[in-house]
């Protein structure tokens, strides 16, 4: 759901023959969609398997996800509407995919657990993203760094919600 509540933006997947980078808005009110492509921007890479977290400032972080030979990206990227653009952010420390992202109230997005291709990850990952528009952002350890005690990943079904108990949330 985009930040005017009527919009929502549909990022990425599979076809069927590999992850993709297309991009949809669909217009609740219009009930009509829209191809970011025939706005003349898609994705920067394609993925399947990623999280997208609504900003403060509008745009939509794209981040993590497998490629079609199971590749964990690295690579994350914004949508800014008021632009219809994708734009390359930076890269996470650990590439990760089936994970969740959460937005604190500071406006940094973590990324938790998730998998690599070949591991299960229980570790996180906090992007820092400044108060003005297009901002850089930075990954890794701080302070702020969230430390998650404890996460059974047999326990989670992704149709309900989940307690994770640490300290350093916001």
């Amino acid at each position: 759901l985009l930040r005017d509540g009527r919009q929502v933006l549909i990022t990425g997947g599979n076809d069927g023959f590999g992850e993709i980078s297309d991009t949809e808005i669909y217009d609740s009110v219009a009930d009509s969609w829209i191809t970011t492509f025939s706005l003349g921007s898609e994705m920067n890479q394609g993925r399947q398997n990623h999280t997208a977290q609504l900003l403060p400032n509008g745009k939509v972080l794209v981040a993590g996800g497998f490629t079609a030979l199971g590749t964990a990206i690295t690579l994350t990227e914004s949508f800014n509407l008021d632009h219809t653009t994708w734009q390359v952010e930076g890269s996470v420390s650990q590439g990760r995919a089936n994970h969740s992202s959460v937005l604190r109230k500071d406006g940094t997005v973590v990324l938790i657990a998730g998998e690599t291709s070949s591991t299960e990850l229980s570790l996180t990952e906090t992007l820092y993203f400044g108060s003005t528009p297009d901002s850089g952002l930075t990954s890794g350890a701080s302070p702020r760094q969230p430390s998650i005690d404890s996460l059974d990943r047999s326990l989670i079904n992704h149709a309900e919600n989940i307690t994770i108990r640490g300290s350093r949330f916001l």
